[in-house]
């Protein structure tokens, strides 16, 4: 299910900053601390990552805030929603919208402004409070 994956890509990322105490420069660092080690096709500079038909592409912007988009790929992507989320170890801003076209997720940038989510046709939903790691959990399937 594409928004457990969201979910668990979330917790793991928490995990990685309780274990290290920042968030890692880049997917590839979660291999042997939180995830075990794989041959993962990795892209973008072990940005992004293709799972369970989404990709994931993540920006560390501190080593206490990231960026992390969920695009829908593969053949139910039309009915499949976008996710942009912006977090921190203590909360999670979260956007949600329809899949985006396939011409368009070039233009994705890394830490777009509001105006930018707008064009993309992302609506705000309400920030999720992650100061207890276990709420992070449920992050995305009470949306």
């Amino acid at each position: 299910m594409p928004v457990g994956s969201v979910s668990q890509m979330m917790r793991d990322l928490l995990k990685f900053h309780e274990k290290r105490g920042g968030f890692p420069e880049d997917l590839a660092k979660l291999e042997g601390v939180v995830w075990e080690r794989k041959n993962r096709p990795f892209s973008a500079n072990n940005r992004a990552l293709n799972h369970q038909n989404y990709y994931y592409f993540y920006t560390r912007l501190t080593p206490h805030q990231f960026t992390l988009w969920a695009i829908q790929t593969g053949s139910s992507r039309e009915e499949s929603p976008t996710w942009f989320l912006a977090a921190s170890p203590e909360s999670c801003r979260r956007w949600k919208g329809a899949a985006l076209p396939l011409e368009q997720i070039d233009r994705i940038v890394p830490n777009p402004s509001l105006k930018e989510l707008g064009v993309f046709g992302l609506i705000e939903q309400p920030a999720v409070n992650l100061k207890n790691i276990q709420k992070a959990t449920g992050l995305l399937r009470n949306s």
